[in-house]
């Protein structure tokens, strides 16, 4: 008798234990995650130190991801997205199949439903695409391999395809030349994702896209090379708000970009994630 009260005794004490565990972890998720304004669009560069990782929730609930980004941003674009709640994920932008934005996309696909991918090509170049397209296929996702004119919407949210032009631009390198650019848009504001394409694809991008396609509230850019010439024209012809450029490395003349009308912001050198919120409002920075 004693050792049958014995065992219910513990059977509480154990239950009480996981419910108290249970409280402590939902209550500190609870307080960590943070919340977007109602009728409000979120946009986060919440990677982009080595690569390209950022990501756009749309007001009505819908979440596109631009790039997965280096071992190191995949991991902050997952605390990102589990800090604003986010469980569904209903467009993935690769925009080339270099590691710099493809090494976190098995990570993600692990852990979040994933609706919809798009990608400028499936040649496994490196180990981290292969493993995505594998990613990909194993979980059946819906995958195009998208061009110039390909669009999508999103509520009310228009995503079009900028770039690459549907003949592909050949010599090296023509992967970063082919990155996929996107245009983000509704009737309130609009982003543009240059995706890191490369100088070619740069001059290709402008001989082919209205100035109208380009001009945008933000502007992302990407560290590739790029003359002083063409980068003036570059930021003339988008003539953002706002500048963000992700990536580390030095390839990119950033005097020019302390030039232009428009705000600058280095997501190497930023603090903390760079956060916007866009509604009836105008497009600002939350810090």
């Amino acid at each position: 008798m004693r050792g049958a009260r014995l065992a219910v005794a513990l059977v509480f004490v154990g239950i009480l234990m996981v419910a108290l565990a249970s409280w402590f972890v939902l209550s500190r998720t609870k307080r960590n995650r943070q919340a977007i304004p109602v009728r409000t669009s979120a946009f986060v560069l919440s990677g982009g130190t080595t690569g390209s990782a950022s990501w756009l929730r749309c007001s009505d609930g819908q979440v596109v991801v631009i790039g997965t980004g280096a071992e190191s941003d995949a991991r902050k674009l997952i605390e990102s997205l589990d800090a604003y709640g986010i469980t569904t994920i209903d467009l993935v932008i690769l925009p080339h199949p270099y590691s710099d934005v493809t090494a976190g996309f098995s990570n993600l696909q692990s852990r979040y439903r994933i609706r919809h991918v798009w990608v400028s090509s499936v040649a496994p170049i490196n180990r981290h695409n292969g493993q995505a397209m594998e990613s990909i296929k194993a979980a059946g996702v819906p995958m195009t391999i998208v061009h110039r004119g390909d669009r999508m919407q999103l509520g009310d949210l228009h995503i079009d395809v900028l770039s690459p032009p549907v003949a592909r631009i050949t010599g090296r390198p023509s992967a970063g030349n082919n990155s996929v650019v996107v245009r983000l848009s509704t009737p309130i504001f609009s982003l543009l994702h240059l995706g890191g394409i490369g100088l070619s694809g740069q001059r290709a991008l402008l001989k082919g896209v209205s100035s109208q396609q380009l001009k945008c509230d933000i502007v992302v850019l990407p560290r590739v090379s790029s003359s002083d010439e063409l980068l003036a024209e570059l930021l003339q012809a988008t003539s953002g708000g706002y500048f963000i450029v992700e990536g580390q490395s030095d390839d990119l003349d950033t005097t020019l970009l302390n030039k232009t009308s428009g705000t600058f912001i280095d997501v190497s050198a930023a603090a903390k994630p760079p956060l916007f919120f866009l509604d009836e409002t105008g497009v600002r920075q939350v810090f």
